[in-house]
């Protein structure tokens, strides 16, 4: 009797200790999320766009090196970054394919996932810099040469371009502290090809 007494309590500190190094499912779904939550990255810290700072979405720029079903992986200056797709996700624009292509990922502030994706300005852009075009005006993508009172110059794939300035001239924006000069610029030309507006953005600057 003596025997078995001692069997039994030992059975019953075996299966106690058991119980104790178990995790129960509870433990391993907090365990899963908080990995997850550290292998989440913030993406604000690889964006140029103003919005990053306030609520709104933001962008990212870069160049695509993979898409998958439920994410993007793109170059943004020498670092490779994942981004997950949203449900809604979409590509903007006719493109079949955009592998190796400056894009613009627009991400959801709220989530951190990729909402849209299109090619940059610079990527549309034809030799003679031109990314946009409709029945009333023009919209080209080039670097900063100079500027006079009455015109523009800026350098494209098919070299220096000058533009007369309209009356109604203005720069859209925030122009950056230093000179403009040797920066990229976007310019909107009218109909009769006078320069309308200039605007610098800091996503078209250092991108490669």
């Amino acid at each position: 009797m003596r025997i078995k007494m001692i069997v039994l309590i030992c059975l019953l500190s075996f299966g106690l200790i058991a119980c104790s190094t178990e995790k129960s499912p509870k433990d391993n779904s907090d365990s899963s999320d908080h990995t997850h939550k550290q292998a989440q990255q913030d993406l604000k810290q690889y964006s140029q766009d103003p919005d990053k700072d306030s609520d709104q979405d933001f962008d990212l720029v870069g160049r695509l090196i993979e898409e998958s079903d439920d994410q993007i992986n793109i170059n943004i200056n020498g670092k490779e970054v994942l981004i997950p797709k949203s449900k809604s996700f979409a590509v903007k624009g006719s493109h079949n394919n955009l592998k190796n292509q400056l894009v613009k990922v627009e991400i959801g502030n709220h989530n951190q996932q990729a909402e849209e994706m299109e090619l940059t300005a610079l990527a549309k852009a034809d030799r003679d810099g031109v990314y946009e075009k409709n029945d009333d005006e023009t919209k080209i993508i080039g670097k900063y040469i100079s500027e006079t009172d009455k015109d523009i110059t800026i350098q494209v794939k098919n070299g220096d371009k000058k533009y007369l300035k309209s009356p109604d001239y203005k720069i859209e924006g925030k122009l950056p502290s230093k000179q403009l000069k040797g920066k990229i610029v976007r310019l909107e030309l009218q109909k009769n090809n006078k320069v309308k507006s200039l605007e610098y953005k800091q996503e078209d600057q250092n991108v490669k």
